[in-house]
């Protein structure tokens, strides 16, 4: 996105910035870093809202739904 916009406005400065989601398994900074290192001008590192998985939550979510149109 950042080359995109480059090139859409050459004379304004682009900066990248990237909200990360902070997790147990990653210890330091530098662990989140693994294939960003050039991608982004600014990391921002940002507490896990829920332990759960979203995608898990809305497929029960959603089989609670095809449940209750079958009584």
């Amino acid at each position: 996105m950042p080359l995109y916009l480059a090139m859409l406005v050459p004379d304004r400065e682009v900066i990248s910035l990237r909200f990360m989601e902070v997790t147990k398994e990653r210890k330091s900074a530098a662990d989140y870093l693994e294939n960003h290192e050039q991608a982004h001008h600014v990391l921002w590192f940002t507490r896990r809202t829920s332990p759960d998985d979203p995608c898990e939550a809305f497929r029960r979510q959603l089989e609670g739904m095809g449940k209750r149109g079958n009584e």
